[in-house]
C-alpha cells in the first residue's frame, strides 16, 4: 500500500459528499423541469412526498457518474428557448 490511511480515508469521504451533492443537484433539477420529462407522469411532487423510483435511480446514477449532472445542466443550457431569440428593440 503506498497511501497513508488517512490520505485513503479523506479521499473516500470527499467522493461520498460529491456524490450526495450531485444526487440533491439532478433532483432538484427534475423537480424544476429541467430533467423530468420521462421521470413524471402527473403533477410534479411538492416538497416533502417521497421520492419516486425514477428519481431514485437518476440520483444514484449522479452519485456514480462525475459527468452526468455537468451534462445535463449544458445541455438544459443549450435548449433553453428565447436565447439569442429575443427580438430586437423597435421590431
Amino acid at each position: 500500500m503506498n497511501q497513508q490511511i488517512l490520505f485513503l480515508l479523506g479521499a473516500g469521504a470527499t467522493r461520498s459528499v460529491i456524490a450526495i451533492l450531485a444526487g440533491v443537484g439532478l433532483l432538484l433539477a427534475m423537480r424544476a423541469k429541467m430533467f423530468a420529462g420521462i421521470v413524471y407522469d402527473g403533477p410534479l411532487p411538492v416538497v416533502g412526498d417521497p421520492l419516486t423510483c425514477a428519481e431514485m435511480f437518476f440520483c444514484f446514477l449522479a452519485g456514480f457518474s462525475e459527468s452526468f449532472v455537468p451534462n445535463i445542466l449544458r445541455d438544459s443550457e443549450k435548449n433553453t428557448p428565447g436565447k439569442g431569440d429575443a427580438q430586437k428593440p423597435g421590431n
